[in-house]
């Protein structure tokens, strides 16, 4: 009952907030009240914040795997309910508070990416996207509600203290089938955000010019796109089997972590990793071409597929770098004596000793350096020399 009432109170703090930002009642515009708002609005603001850093400097908060918390999809909820004032452009902001929420994911995993594109997300949103609507948007409601949510994910990448198997525990721990799930609603995601490109046809006159960028980017994106999908899909069959395995013989997280690295995933993760970068990197390349700065869905769909492209990322990163690989030990001992014909043991001189143990060394040095260059992710540690 008390999880119900929380749920319900910030539900309706989030349309509460939504309503007052995108209420247009021009009686109440500069008001004395509305000034009174405002500055509640900012202190509220402002209080959340001193609030959070408070709880994370005493320790007095659990982290959990969680991609969002119990306030922050009540209250995202309860703002995209009041888009409904907005009229017909209701679903855009409702997909951008899905955008919004994505971002917020993106940072509570610790994804590389995740601040420098949320931080893009809040600055083109208001520079071009609020704009674009032609409504009168409350700039006071809208920073309350987005500065409030977004303070706990980003103090907790730096207090945060779970490992990189607890954080993504989440995900990890999910069926095949809820994998499998996510992977098709990216699937979705994409090709909607691709119908919404190809708008750029029907909105330029210059066509000359718009059909070979976006054709030639098109195909680059479809292709890497493609490729990140099925690496996606062997990946979360990967993780599928080491949860099997995991499940089989012991609930601990080092054992968790052992059983992904006896089954490739360092390896896998470090390649999959540049894959999912250039397939971020296609993605602006193809927003670049077909840019619309009045196609506020456009705007919207980019930033739901980029935060999703960006938590993959971060996940093949964290495990890439946290997961320990195998590796192959080469011993070469010198001999230290030799036999006669008769069978007895002869100790060698001192200099054709010293001649075995120079010429053992830069055999294992030559070794050494074949496998740095030729090995993928190979360095001086990764070879084991035993004298």
């Amino acid at each position: 009952m008390e999880y119900f009432g929380e749920s319900l109170a910030h539900l309706w703090f989030g349309c509460l907030l939504g309503m007052m930002a995108f209420t247009e009642n021009e009686s109440f515009r500069y008001d004395e009240k509305e000034e009174v708002m405002n500055i509640l609005l900012m202190s509220s603001m402002g209080l959340s914040l001193f609030w959070a850093m408070v709880e994370r400097t005493c320790n007095y908060i659990t982290y959990t795997s969680k991609l969002l918390t119990n306030s922050e999809l009540m209250e995202t909820t309860g703002f995209a309910t009041a888009t409904i004032l907005l009229g017909q452009k209701w679903a855009d902001v409702c997909f951008l508070s899905v955008a919004f929420a994505l971002g917020l994911i993106a940072m509570r995993k610790k994804a590389l990416l995740a601040v420098p594109n949320f931080t893009i997300f809040l600055a083109l949103s208001v520079a071009i996207f609020f704009p674009a609507l032609k409504k009168t948007i409350n700039p006071y409601a809208a920073s309350c509600f987005a500065g409030r949510l977004c303070i706990a994910p980003l103090l907790d990448i730096y207090f945060s203290n779970l490992t990189t198997v607890e954080r993504w525990q989440w995900y990890i721990f999910q069926s095949k089938h809820v994998k499998r799930f996510v992977i098709l609603v990216t699937v979705v995601v994409d090709i909607t955000f691709m119908v919404f490109s190809g708008m750029i046809m029907q909105r330029f006159q210059e066509l000359f010019f718009v059909i070979p960028g976006f054709v030639i980017f098109g195909i680059l994106w479809v292709c890497f796109h493609i490729v990140f999908i099925v690496t996606c899909w062997v990946f979360s069959r990967k993780l599928s089997e080491c949860v099997l395995v995991y499940k089989a013989y012991g609930e601990d997280t080092k054992n968790m972590t052992r059983i992904m690295a006896s089954k490739g995933m360092r390896h896998f993760s470090q390649i999959s990793e540049r894959l999912a970068l250039c397939t971020i990197f296609s993605t602006w390349m193809l927003a670049a071409v077909s840019w619309q700065a009045t196609n506020t869905m456009f705007f919207s769909f980019l930033f739901i597929v980029l935060p999703v492209e960006v938590t993959i990322h971060g996940l093949l990163h964290d495990l890439g770098r946290s997961i320990g690989g195998t590796c192959i030990g080469y011993a070469m001992v010198a001999p230290s004596n030799s036999y006669s014909p008769e069978g007895d043991v002869i100790l060698l001189p001192s200099n054709a000793l010293q001649d075995y143990i120079s010429q053992s060394t830069d055999i294992l040095n030559s070794m050494q350096r074949f496998f740095t260059h030729h090995l993928y992710f190979c360095n001086s540690r990764n070879v084991l020399l035993l004298c």
